[in-house]
């Protein structure tokens, strides 16, 4: 079947005393399909930057995200809402 989605992003860094953070994340919306019901994804971050404590800026981020989905998968009343922990590594090949 034929539906649509949209999808939001955004990575707002800033300082404070110092230590650098990012606050990212998104948001996805998406129309119903066939018999699934639309879904509503929302996932925000906040992370600092380890790496730049130990000298090493923009390759380690520790921090939290939250996972908050609506009708998951268009399934009506299955929904997810969870708080995790968060290590990223980034690196370039």
């Amino acid at each position: 079947g034929d539906t649509w989605q949209t999808t939001l992003v955004w990575n707002v860094p800033f300082t404070v005393k110092g230590l650098d953070f990012n606050l990212d994340g998104y948001v996805d919306v998406r129309g119903a399909e066939g018999g699934n019901k639309g879904d509503l994804s929302f996932n925000p971050q906040l992370k600092l930057d380890v790496g730049k404590l130990f000298g090493h800026p923009k390759l380690l981020y520790g921090g939290i995200e939250y996972s908050y989905w609506n009708d998951k998968f268009g399934i009506d009343g299955v929904d997810e809402r969870n708080v995790s922990a968060l290590l990223q590594i980034k690196f370039s090949l």
